[in-house]
């Protein structure tokens, strides 16, 4: 990673409206780069990819067992922690630590739920 990644990673880890998802436990590998936002509207939902001069394309929650079809009657377990995220009013890292250790994630080991130095 370079030092730009890194400084990116550091804004993201202290937003209010930005959720990498990177660093939580994503059974789908195309999770793992996406981020959980706060979206123009204030609604929660996946940004997949976000660019200057493209825009951010966005998913909303709800539509994730079609986008990545899974099985909806046995969703990975990702799907049931993202739907409760998603409609936090702030991605703040002390509301996710205890919404995520309400749902069994080990805090303490995530490095993305601790604040940055600066």
């Amino acid at each position: 990673m370079n030092g730009e990644d890194d400084q990116q990673r550091a804004v993201d880890r202290d937003s209010l409206h930005i959720l990498p998802l990177g660093d939580l436990p994503m059974e789908t590998p195309g999770l793992a780069s996406a981020r959980l936002i706060k979206n123009s509207r204030l609604q929660g939902v996946i940004e997949v990819f976000s660019d200057t001069y493209a825009g951010s394309g966005q998913l909303n929650v709800e539509s994730l067992p079609a986008e990545f079809g899974w099985n909806p009657d046995n969703p990975p377990k990702e799907y049931a922690m993202l739907r409760r995220l998603w409609r936090l009013p702030s991605y703040d890292v002390y509301s996710l630590r205890v919404s995520l250790r309400e749902q069994g994630v080990e805090v303490n080991t995530v490095d993305a739920l601790k604040l940055s130095e600066n």
